[in-house]
């Protein structure tokens, strides 16, 4: 059954983003760019959750055919408002999803923390837009999940830039699929499984 927040008695919204303790997430990313492509692994893992559940760690490892490529530790949170990510080096909060998903936002986001670390490292400009509820099927099986659609730009090296996004979360496991596309490349991540 998928978890839900809102205070009790209150209308109780599917948790799309839960903080699943213990648990890790295998994602098959495919990185293309024309006929040339690539495909990684991406294992989360969410360590240390706060007592009210507000707060957690999330640990990412990245692997090239087994073998590790590099990892990143940041702090999540989620408010009213929407969700945020700090990176423990830095220190600063940042968003990365807001809330209510069905609504459009706009906000600033001052690197690439937790959107996707193939974003380009500099301030960026979001547009997100909620689309509704898709069937969506990945190798670890076939969700109801809600879209979310990114639209990101800023300025990298003097010139502007633009890349567009789409994010689908399912209730009570978080993403299961991220499309990305940007001056000719492509990233599609997938869930593959969840342990245990």
């Amino acid at each position: 059954a998928p978890a839900f927040t809102g205070a009790p008695g209150a209308a109780r919204t599917p948790d799309y983003l839960p903080w699943l303790a213990g648990k890790t997430l295998h994602y098959r990313v495919t990185i293309a760019a024309g006929a040339a492509s690539d495909d990684l692994e991406l294992v989360r893992t969410f360590g240390q959750v706060s007592p009210d559940g507000r707060e957690a760690t999330l640990m990412a490892a990245w692997l090239h055919l087994g073998n590790p490529l590099d990892h990143e530790t940041v702090r999540v949170r989620r408010g009213p408002d929407g969700y945020e990510a700090a990176d423990p080096a830095v220190g600063t909060w940042a968003p990365f999803l807001k809330l209510p998903l069905a609504a459009t936002h706009t906000y600033a986001v001052p690197s690439q923390i937790l959107i996707s670390r193939h974003f380009p490292a500099v301030p960026q400009r979001v547009a997100q837009t909620g689309r509704g509820v898709e069937t969506v099927t990945v190798p670890a099986g076939r969700y109801a999940a809600y879209r979310v659609d990114l639209r990101l730009g800023g300025t990298l090296a003097g010139a502007p830039f633009s890349q567009t996004a789409a994010l689908w979360l399912a209730p009570g496991v978080g993403e299961v699929r991220f499309e990305q596309h940007w001056e000719g490349v492509s990233l599609v991540r997938e869930l593959t499984e969840i342990e245990p």
